[in-house]
């Protein structure tokens, strides 16, 4: 079967599908649900060709429309691969374990996928666990900040840029939460002006 109902009601995944669970919640009165097992992989694929699809689960073939529909179900050590296009953000972009987030063609910074916050004050990414992100060939377009240290152990990024638009305000990378073990930052770039820092990390 592809999933169990524990006797207090929690769900619980067995084999990849589609099931609908029925249950009776009082005399006469029943109520079903249809859940999802996804199965686990290595790599998650985002595509902009994929807004509007009906069918997105994130593998080569289905891939999602925005990389934040694969964040709740990666594992550590995944890769999400995103195709060139601009995604627009309405949320922080939470992470709790660490991943592979790969834009484009590896090596090919024309390729990068443009991240945008149009409200300017969302977190690109919120790292709040994992024990290493690697960050690789995307633009951060106003975001506050472009990536939000709160939890990974160690962060590389590679062939990224960082920008803020005229009048726009933030930090490109943030580290106001736990302990971390190593920063890494490759060929990349942070635009912007006075009201904009590379890099900021709060003192208690």
């Amino acid at each position: 079967s592809v999933a169990g109902v524990e006797i207090d009601g929690t769900v619980t995944p067995r084999a990849p599908g589609t099931a609908t669970i029925t249950a009776e919640i009082g005399p006469g009165v029943r109520a079903s649900a249809t859940v999802t097992v996804i199965a686990r992989r290595p790599n998650w694929y985002v595509a902009m060709a994929a807004t509007g699809s009906p069918v997105q689960n994130g593998s080569a073939i289905h891939p999602y429309e925005h990389p934040t529909q694969a964040f709740p179900w990666v594992a550590e050590g995944d890769t999400v691969r995103v195709t060139a296009g601009t995604y627009y953000w309405n949320s922080d972009g939470e992470l709790r374990v660490g991943v592979v987030l790969q834009g484009g063609t590896p090596g090919d910074t024309t390729t990068r996928p443009v991240f945008r916050d149009p409200q300017g004050y969302y977190s690109g990414l919120w790292l709040r666990g994992g024990q290493r992100t690697v960050v690789r060939n995307v633009v951060f377009q106003d975001f506050d900040p472009g990536i939000d240290l709160d939890g990974v152990r160690n962060l590389v990024v590679e062939d990224t840029k960082f920008g803020w638009s005229p009048n726009r305000s933030g930090d490109g990378i943030d580290h106001c939460g736990a302990e971390m073990d190593t920063v890494r930052i490759d060929r990349s770039v942070f635009l912007g002006d006075s009201v904009t820092r590379a890099a900021r990390r709060c003192t208690t």
